[in-house]
C-alpha cells in the first residue's frame, strides 16, 4: 500500500505524482489523495515547489527551525604543565626545554595530538592512561603516513 507510515499520506514519486495502487488510474489516485486532504500536484507544481526551496545565488539558506539547542562544546581538559613535561620526556627521551625552538615545536605536536582527541587529553589529565600508551598513540599517528599538521 503506497502510504507513508510516518505521515499517513499517499506516497509520491520524485515528480510529485501520487504512487498508484495496482490497477489504479492516475485520476483515481489523485482523487483519493484529495479526499485525504493532500494537495494535488502536477509535475510543474512539484518542480516549482522544489525550486522555491533552493536559495538563489547570494541568498542565505533559510535558518533551521530552532529545535533542540546543541550543547556547547566543553573546553578540552589539558594535562598540567608538569604532566606535559613528563609526557614530552616519555615521547622524545629528553627533558623539555622551553627555550629550545625544536622542543617548543615538538611540544606543539604533543599538544595538537591531545587537542585533536579530547577524550585522550582528559584521560591523561586524570591519570587514567599511562604516558607510555600516549607515546605509542603519538608514534602510530606519525607512522600512519600523515604529517603532524594533519594528525596533530
Amino acid at each position: 500500500m503506497p502510504i507513508d507510515p510516518n505521515t499517513g499520506e499517499r506516497l509520491r514519486d520524485e515528480a510529485g505524482n501520487v504512487v498508484l495502487y495496482e490497477g489504479e488510474t492516475p485520476e483515481q489516485a489523485e482523487a483519493e489523495a484529495a479526499a485525504m486532504g493532500q494537495p494535488v500536484m502536477d509535475e510543474e507544481a512539484a518542480l516549482e515547489e522544489l525550486l522555491a526551496q533552493i536559495p538563489m545565488a547570494g541568498e542565505e539558506p533559510p535558518a533551521e527551525e530552532a529545535g533542540e539547542e546543541l550543547p556547547e562544546e566543553s573546553p578540552i581538559v589539558m594535562p598540567e604543565a608538569g604532566t606535559m613535561a613528563e609526557l614530552f620526556e616519555v615521547i622524545f627521551g629528553d627533558s623539555f626545554d622551553a627555550e629550545d625552538p625544536n622542543d617548543a615545536e615538538r611540544m606543539t605536536q604533543v599538544e595538537a595530538l591531545l587537542s585533536a582527541d579530547p577524550v585522550l587529553a582528559e584521560a591523561v589529565a586524570a591519570g587514567e592512561i599511562s604516558l607510555t600508551e600516549v607515546a605509542l598513540q603519538f608514534y602510530r599517528a606519525l607512522n600512519a603516513g600523515t604529517t603532524s599538521e594533519e594528525v596533530l
